[in-house]
């Protein structure tokens, strides 16, 4: 779901309780989930009214070395662009 009031919608891929600050059934189990690694991502976003849904594929990445200098200067540079469009949301702020 999209924040309010920004639009801004994040996914953590780490691993994390599904059951803090997320609506899920009583007696859901707590147990974390994993990061969420795949090979492909496809990602949609409904469009509002009548305004046809968006929907693009897209590779997943290798597993993140942190022994990697490409891998870390990739995390860095995309972690700076969502800073640069976040704006007042607080919410993806995980790296």
């Amino acid at each position: 779901m999209s924040h309010n009031p920004t639009g801004i919608f994040c996914y953590g891929f780490y691993p994390f309780n599904p059951t803090k600050g997320y609506p899920h059934p009583a007696r859901y189990p707590a147990t974390p989930r994993g990061p969420g690694n795949g090979a492909k991502y496809r990602l949609t976003v409904n469009g509002p009214g009548v305004t046809p849904d968006v929907t693009v594929v897209v590779p997943g990445l290798h597993e993140f070395d942190r022994g990697n200098a490409a891998d870390v200067a990739y995390e860095q540079q995309q972690n700076a662009l969502l800073d640069s469009i976040i704006g007042v949301d607080r919410l993806c702020r995980q790296h």
